[in-house]
């Protein structure tokens, strides 16, 4: 399988978007906060892409791969978590 094909792959099973609609009800601040998260995911699948289409280096490659994989790992648990932003309403936490 080609690097295009996997990514082809991976993208139509990367984390959506939430829709608008998803949002109502949520404080401009709450929304902006999903939307941050979401650029944050879209960035992580950049730089993903980025790794499978020009690293080499069969080390660097899994050491990469490794961090950036804990890095949205992380970013998923903390969009998850309702600790981590306590003053976000009941819905957002969902």
């Amino acid at each position: 399988m080609s690097p295009e094909v996997f990514l082809m792959d991976v993208r139509l099973n990367w984390v959506k978007r939430v829709a608008d609609g998803e949002l109502e009800g949520l404080s401009q601040e709450e929304k902006e906060l999903v939307r941050g998260w979401e650029e944050s995911v879209d960035g992580e699948f950049l730089e993903l892409s980025n790794i499978i289409c020009n690293c080499t280096n069969r080390f660097q490659f899994a050491k990469t791969y490794k961090v950036l994989r804990a890095d949205a790992q992380k970013t998923l648990r903390d969009m998850l978590d309702p600790n981590i932003r306590p003053d976000i309403s009941p819905k957002a936490k969902r």
